[in-house]
């Protein structure tokens, strides 16, 4: 794995992690992408409104200290990033 802060850790680990944390989410029509510091999840999550249900895009950046907890408890309270 060349990015310098999942060098000490397996695919597997970081999927299963990110499984779970995608899962917590109910993120739908997911997408992963790896960067140099971290990992970044684009997925889809339905929302009730107050005209009914919208499909709404979420984006998580996973960096340094959120990595490494996620890596470690597969559990994190983020909000989205919406970039």
């Amino acid at each position: 794995m060349l990015n310098t802060a999942l060098k000490d850790t397996s695919y597997a680990d970081l999927f299963t992690a990110l499984g779970k944390f995608i899962t917590s989410k109910k993120l739908q029509d997911v997408c992963v992408m790896e960067f140099d510091q971290g990992v970044i999840v684009i997925g889809a999550v339905m929302v009730e409104t107050a005209v009914g249900f919208q499909r709404r895009q979420d984006t998580f950046i996973f960096a340094g200290d959120e990595l490494r907890l996620l890596l470690e408890t597969g559990n994190l309270k983020l909000r989205p990033n919406n970039v």
